[in-house]
């Protein structure tokens, strides 16, 4: 039977280094190898900012991405069909936000989309949702109908897309276990089916402190700015881990309950003292990034 585990980690929460530590274990995919750091981070890495990056999602202990072909004929007439849907609920947010890459690429992927995890781009089609709160759109009311209506189309077509995804991997009882910012039911659709396997991991930061820490990492690392403390954490998991303890306090226990979620358990018991001394320096580079990029919080937080 086939196991579904989804770990949600926000921005500047490590989502790259926890995916090469605790999802991937000894079985990282191939890389390009990078001289300046260790083997084990990945094919990107930049020591100016402690970035890391590394596929998110694991699919049978090896594959990235499904590469079966698709026999749906549903889903294969709806990625036709949807693509104009699309093109139109893009030009309606470009009025309200500028453009964004991540909608042109799920355009440009429209067909491809069920072989892996889009759900960090197709957010971008849903910030302006009426179930968002405090978010004012600059419609017509006609417009802004005819927004909500496309909204609802594109997330049907994504749920369709993640739920044959979910079958395909059924049928061939292939692990799904992925690292990502947000669950499904958010920013896919809320009336997506999840599988009977499906089990949630969510990261806590919602201490202020890791939250300065977390945001200054993101906004240094990526050049974007998190949504305010309030809206973090709004998921409820299978179970919680906390930022605080893994990183600030390096507590063992709290490591171990990532690699047990990924069924890496036996690989962390063998490396225990390895693994920790790895989260430890990974914490105090991230702190000389702040300290080289913001001394006043640096200073406030040291």
């Amino acid at each position: 039977m086939a196991s579904f585990r989804e770990f949600y980690v926000t921005g500047g929460g490590a989502s790259n280094f926890l995916a090469s530590m605790c999802l991937w274990a000894e079985s990282t995919p191939s890389r390009i190898r990078n001289p300046d750091v260790p083997e084990k981070y990945l094919e990107f890495t930049s020591v100016r900012t402690n970035e890391v990056s590394t596929y998110r999602q694991r699919i049978d202990r090896n594959r990235t991405q499904l590469d079966h072909v698709c026999d749906d004929e549903y889903l294969l007439s709806q990625s036709k069909r949807i693509l104009p849907i699309l093109k139109k609920l893009d030009s309606f947010i470009s009025i309200i936000s500028k453009p964004h890459s991540h909608r042109t690429d799920i355009i440009n992927n429209v067909s491809e989309l069920w072989k892996e995890d889009w759900s960090i781009y197709t957010h971008e089609f849903f910030e302006f949702r009426q179930d968002k709160p405090d978010v004012h759109i600059v419609l017509t009311a006609t417009d802004l109908s005819e927004f909500n209506h496309l909204v609802t189309m594109a997330e049907d077509y994504f749920a369709k897309c993640r739920e044959y995804y979910f079958k395909v991997c059924e049928q061939n009882e292939y692990d799904s276990f992925i690292i990502t910012h947000n669950d499904p039911c958010d920013v896919i659709s809320p009336r997506i089916q999840l599988p009977i396997d499906f089990r949630r991991l969510v990261m806590d930061v919602n201490d202020i402190e890791v939250y300065d820490i977390i945001s200054k990492l993101n906004e240094i690392k990526t050049g974007f700015t998190l949504i305010d403390i309030s809206s973090i954490n709004i998921y409820i998991g299978d179970n919680t881990v906390s930022y605080r303890k893994i990183f600030l306090e390096n507590d063992e226990n709290e490591v171990m309950k990532m690699y047990d979620f990924f069924d890496n358990k036996e690989y962390f018991e063998r490396n225990t003292t390895q693994i920790m001394k790895e989260f430890r320096e990974y914490h105090d580079n991230n702190m000389k990034v702040i300290k080289n990029h913001m001394s006043d919080l640096y200073e406030r937080i040291k």
